[in-house]
């Protein structure tokens, strides 16, 4: 059965919901975080979002150098983003 890729709203969502369960110090990071990447990441999947979101989480970790739970900044997610598009960038260069 196809699925056919998530929206914008359904994007916001799905991004909400895998970096909540993440302690945020105010509510406006994790919505500016949401609202950057529901934007630049149009075309994705659900499954593409939910790595995204893992890789935000974990840069976020390695910034404190994993000396406890972090959440990811717009500045973590970012970074993510960026190595999701150059991750993108080698498959597609690998298959020309």
């Amino acid at each position: 059965i196809p699925v056919p890729l998530p929206d914008a709203p359904a994007r916001r969502e799905i991004l909400r919901i895998h970096l909540t369960g993440v302690e945020f110090a105010k509510a406006v990071e994790l919505a500016a975080i949401v609202d950057a990447l529901t934007s630049a990441t149009d075309g994705y999947s659900g499954a593409r979002l939910r790595h995204l979101c893992d890789e935000a989480k974990r840069i976020a970790l390695r910034r404190i150098d994993f000396a406890h739970a972090a959440a990811p900044t717009l500045a973590d997610a970012l970074a993510a983003l960026q190595i999701e598009r150059e991750s993108e960038n080698e498959g597609t260069q690998r298959h020309d």
